[in-house]
């Protein structure tokens, strides 16, 4: 009898201890991508969110803005209804200002943030807001499309783990160029940003 009670009490243990942290799905949003640019003294961020009420693939997008990137990123935070999960974030695209001056505390937000893993995609455009807002029915979550892209040429020297070491050890590094042509994604493979 002891030994079933002993049985009985670690299955309860292990279920209730492997439940603790977990959120249902409808209560979560599942962020895809993030545009950040730095314009005006200002952090402007907007992150695409996988709709999965929608039967077919789709996404809608949150924004935000203000003088430090966390304050950004708790603004949108509050906006959404359910909890911002960025665990499946494929995509980042960043502009050339944030690139060229506010590199570090980007990075320092993404890699302190235990809810990222980066393995993602760090991409340049001029307008990453205009990116995200692009309306292509083929291809309907714009970041998405943009890592599919990125997949086939199975390059890590793309990824903002690779890119983010490049930075700080001083070292050349690529940033895929992605803009907008006839309604479609498209990234210059010839075109980088190659700064130190």
């Amino acid at each position: 009898m002891k030994i079933i009670k002993v049985f009985l009490l670690s299955i309860i243990i292990l279920i209730t201890v492997s439940c603790y942290d977990y959120l249902e799905v409808d209560k979560i949003a599942i962020v895809e991508g993030i545009a950040i640019d730095y314009k005006n003294n200002e952090y402007y961020v907007s992150v695409e969110i996988i709709d999965i009420k929608e039967e077919n693939e789709n996404s809608y997008l949150l924004d935000g803005n203000s003088k430090k990137i966390e304050d950004t990123f708790n603004l949108i935070n509050d906006k959404s209804p359910k909890k911002l999960s960025m665990s499946h974030l494929k995509t980042v695209i960043i502009s050339k200002e944030v690139i060229t001056n506010h590199i570090n505390d980007i990075s320092d937000y993404l890699i302190n943030n235990n809810d990222i893993t980066t393995n993602f995609y760090l991409v340049y455009s001029d307008d990453p807001h205009n990116i995200l807002n692009n309306n292509n029915q083929n291809h309907p979550i714009n970041t998405k499309n943009i890592a599919d892209i990125l997949d086939k040429n199975k390059n890590k020297k793309y990824k903002f783990d690779y890119i983010i070491s490049s930075i700080k050890n001083n070292k050349k590094y690529e940033i895929p160029i992605v803009f907008i042509n006839n309604n479609d994604i498209k990234i210059d493979k010839k075109e980088f940003i190659n700064e130190k």
